[in-house]
């Protein structure tokens, strides 16, 4: 019996992945209109509106050799913020410690990272590039700001639907493993090449 030589070949499907911002919640039918509309492009989306805090986030990734140029000139209220965003609303105990965060996240001394901070119904909504500014800089910047009121932290939401990238650093630094990115994540790999 001769012995034969077999291989698997896996093709890796690239997606460019971006979150974009609209200042406003859209209603869930708006939602869906609008997750319809990028599926039709051949684009995969994801959105999450938060009417307290008066904003629709959308993940929207583009599959390799696709373009979402289309899609985007059809919305131009969506703004977009980039890849690896997580968004907060950090809502702490004591309203009085708004300002003092709200000055550590948006102040002249403000990690690069932030894009941008404000004050919105009692919370600081923050989004934050995790690329750029460390997740775990972000954490101890609140708990320091936190820590000089009584009352602490009442309550962190995500506001966005999170990309694979903004995931992988997050993991990452959540277990200080800072090589792990998406060509070291199986579940990626494994969704990506559609096994």
């Amino acid at each position: 019996m001769e012995a034969t030589d077999q291989r698997l070949t896996v093709e890796i499907a690239v997606k460019t992945s971006q979150v974009l911002r609209l200042d406003r919640a859209l209603e869930t039918q708006d939602v869906h209109l609008l997750l319809s509309g990028a599926q039709a492009g051949g684009l995969e989306a994801e959105a999450a509106a938060s009417r307290r805090f008066g904003r629709t986030y959308m993940l929207l990734e583009t599959p390799d050799g696709k373009t979402a140029d289309a899609f985007l000139a059809g919305y131009p209220e969506l703004k977009p913020l980039g890849d690896s965003i997580v968004v907060l609303a950090i809502e702490p105990t004591s309203t009085d410690a708004l300002t003092e965060l709200l000055d550590a996240l948006a102040g002249a001394g403000r990690p690069a990272g932030v894009i941008s901070a404000q004050r919105v119904e009692g919370a600081v909504v923050v989004e934050i590039d995790v690329e750029r500014t460390a997740w775990s800089l972000i954490q101890a910047l609140v708990a320091a700001e936190l820590r000089r009121r009584p009352g602490g932290l009442q309550r962190v939401a995500v506001l966005n639907p999170l990309s694979i990238r903004a995931q992988a650093y997050v993991a990452a630094q959540g277990l200080q493993t800072p090589e792990l990115d998406r060509t070291r994540i199986l579940d990626i790999l494994v969704a990506d090449a559609h096994l």
